[in-house]
């Protein structure tokens, strides 16, 4: 066992780090769009389109009133005398929208933007039309490949569909206040930035030995997650990725853990646990904020290392500034 007493360091939280991640660190793979470097913003028949090259659009946040009630997005439009197909639904195109409660989606849609159904929290239908398409739903959740797009009305134990290997940028965030648990298949390989960032009542997620790629702030503000087991392919953990985790109690850190970003376990004040199963101490990002930072500087966590560990551990910088006390070591 090794025991690690946190003595914090006090310093000021700036604003900033309390911004969402606008950007992923990692994309998602995606049927490419060919984008044109003039685009031009335009509305009709109340839907906001942006053009994206001679001959696609997609559809953007409206400037002027949010999307309420039945949203039917056409195949195609017709702008200044030329016809144009609808390809994408754009970034953050839907957020905000707390009155949308149905979206049709034509079969031309190939391409989905960041948060684009992000907070939403009345939407409880999505209909595709008829035609050659990628996209499809089931029990709530629309999919396109082997993308879950969003969870726009899953089961209060959402069970992700076979064969999904990504998890879309907010895909499972905070939309729906009442999920308990996911349980993911062993498909799954990636999840992206924010993927189940502030769903306040998710309390169990189990992650496959198959997972290779957790993204920034994906758990951030799941208050009630008790524990979490990071797989042995995961090497990076993103910045700020349990940040405010309150009720976070147990980590188990994958063999081949190499790099924690900042503030990975940012305001965990209910930490009492870090099973490190890492021959080699993971490296800690220190950019503004450090990995920890906990509110009662009292308290003790107990630190789990492999065996003939100690010594990488106590000669690590990265390790020895939380003061590590080594009494055994884990089997």
């Amino acid at each position: 066992m090794l025991s690690l007493r946190l003595h914090k360091t006090v310093f000021v939280f700036f604003i900033n780090t309390l911004l969402f991640s606008w950007c992923n660190s990692f994309a998602f793979a995606q049927e490419e769009l060919n984008v044109s470097d003039s685009n031009e913003t335009f509305e009709k028949n109340g839907i906001c389109y942006r053009t994206l090259n001679q001959s696609e659009v997609e559809v953007v946040m409206s400037p002027r009133t949010a999307y309420s009630g039945t949203l039917k997005i056409p195949a195609s439009i017709k702008y200044n005398g030329k016809n144009y197909v609808v390809s994408a639904i754009g970034d953050y195109a839907f957020s905000g929208c707390d009155s949308l409660k149905e979206i049709n989606l034509p079969h031309s849609v190939r391409q989905f933007g960041e948060g684009a159904f992000w907070k939403t929290p009345q939407l409880k239908r999505i209909n595709i039309d008829k035609g050659k398409t990628r996209l499809f739903t089931e029990n709530g959740i629309l999919y396109k490949g082997t993308t879950l797009i969003t969870a726009y009305n899953p089961d209060l134990n959402c069970v992700v569909k076979a064969g999904t290997s990504t998890i879309a940028s907010y895909a499972l965030c905070g939309n729906n206040s009442e999920l308990l648990s996911v349980v993911l298949p062993e498909s799954v390989d990636t999840i992206l930035a924010s993927a189940f960032q502030e769903q306040t009542s998710l309390d169990t997620i189990i992650l496959s030995d198959n997972v290779k790629f957790i993204g920034d702030r994906a758990f951030q503000g799941c208050s009630l997650l008790r524990n979490i087991r990071i797989p042995d392919q995961v090497r990076h953990i993103g910045y700020f990725c349990f940040y405010d985790c309150t009720g976070l109690r147990n980590v188990h850190l994958g063999k081949n853990v190499e790099e924690i970003g900042e503030g990975v376990f940012y305001d965990c004040i209910s930490l009492r646990a870090i099973y490190c199963h890492c021959p080699t101490p993971p490296s800690m990002l220190h950019i503004e904020n450090g990995v920890f930072y906990f509110s009662n500087e009292s308290e003790t966590i107990e630190v789990y290392i492999p065996k003939n560990s100690e010594t990488k551990y106590r000669n690590s910088c990265d390790w020895k500034e939380f003061h590590l006390t080594f009494s055994a070591t884990i089997k």
